[in-house]
């Protein structure tokens, strides 16, 4: 097995990680990444992981019901023996810390943009923080994929590392195997045919994102977040992640618990969308990530959402006097656009 890179070569030394938003030295934390005290991530205070663990070699019956209790109860679960070469998903975390590791001015600096709607770009997140928005200790390279249409490489700009580009167009076709099976599933759990949640996104092309995670090391993970907390807008996520370093973390019955790396394990989450869709039954979860002080951490989530032309609300099919709708139904361009969950999730 190809061993994923979890610290910065001695070539490219930590503390000359530049981010592409200013050039500014990851060496030491600046005050613009400190949040305040009631935000910052209290480490000591994350539970160990129980996350439920889901075995694909297992009788299709079964991993229905596991992966609907997990989506209920937790709205996260791990997928193991699912059939994705681990040498690809491997070779495609380590090129994706080759692309970071190049210097801005190989383009890196290029692609850095606060314009959501740009296909492809580099972007930071942010954490809101009283009357301020921290960014988070992370770099996101963002671009669009499919389980079936190779053109969304045609996109990729042309520093992207060669072999990311052949790993990319084989990955995104296994992760589409498992989105179907995923969606399938789900569909069923909710009585209904196992194409149900996939045609209630709308009979046009569905918009696929994957963002790949890079987070450097951190002077101080005490006080900043990698990534800030949120909910996925999206139906689905998959989430590849480095093996060897923890840093996702989800909000289990009002405490933080880590999501902890499993070798050769995705991690599914439920989105927002499916929440919706699902009348409530499903649950999107909360989550966020955390830095190391040593090792560098890379993730790769693949998003499923619905276009932005598609009307989002539960679905018919489960609706009715006894079990009313919970959630509005609206345009996804709108909730994407103004909502941003705080509806869905007020207070949290």
């Amino acid at each position: 097995m190809v061993e994923i890179i979890t610290s910065t070569p001695t070539s490219t030394p930590a503390s000359t990680f530049k981010w592409a938003k200013d050039g500014g030295s990851t060496e030491t934390i600046q005050p613009t990444y400190i949040l305040s005290e009631e935000k910052r991530p209290q480490l000591s205070e994350v539970a160990p992981g129980s996350i439920p663990l889901i075995d694909l070699s297992e009788p299709e019956e079964i991993i229905r019901e596991k992966v609907v209790k997990a989506s209920e109860e937790y709205g996260i679960f791990y997928l193991v023996n699912h059939g994705v070469d681990p040498e690809l998903c491997n070779e495609t975390l380590k090129a994706i810390v080759e692309f970071f590791q190049l210097p801005l001015e190989q383009g890196r600096g290029l692609l850095h943009s606060t314009d959501h709607k740009k296909d492809v770009k580099i972007y930071n997140y942010h954490e809101p923080d009283g009357d301020k928005r921290v960014p988070g200790w992370s770099e996101a390279l963002t671009h669009l994929w499919h389980p079936s249409d190779d053109s969304f490489l045609d996109a990729l700009p042309a520093n992207i590392p060669p072999q990311y580009r052949e790993l990319i167009r084989t990955y995104a076709k296994e992760v589409g195997v498992l989105f179907a099976k995923l969606f399938g599933w789900l569909s069923e759990g909710l009585g209904l045919e196992k194409e149900a949640l996939e045609k209630n996104m709308g009979e046009k092309l569905k918009f696929y994102k994957m963002q790949a995670n890079f987070y450097p090391p951190c002077p101080n993970p005490e006080l900043t977040l990698g990534l800030p907390v949120h909910n996925d807008m999206a139906a689905l996520t998959i989430i590849r992640q480095t093996e060897e370093v923890t840093g996702l973390n989800i909000i289990k019955d009002g405490k933080w618990m880590a999501v902890e790396p499993i070798p050769n394990a995705f991690v599914c989450n439920i989105g927002d969308t499916v929440e919706i869709l699902s009348n409530g039954k499903y649950k999107s979860v909360r989550h966020r990530a955390l830095t190391n002080k040593e090792n560098i951490r890379v993730s790769l989530a693949s998003f499923v959402a619905p276009n932005k032309e598609t009307i989002v609300g539960p679905m018919k099919e489960i609706v009715d006097e006894q079990h009313p709708p919970r959630y509005e139904t609206f345009l996804y361009a709108d909730f994407h656009e103004k909502y941003v969950r705080p509806w869905l999730h007020p207070g949290k």
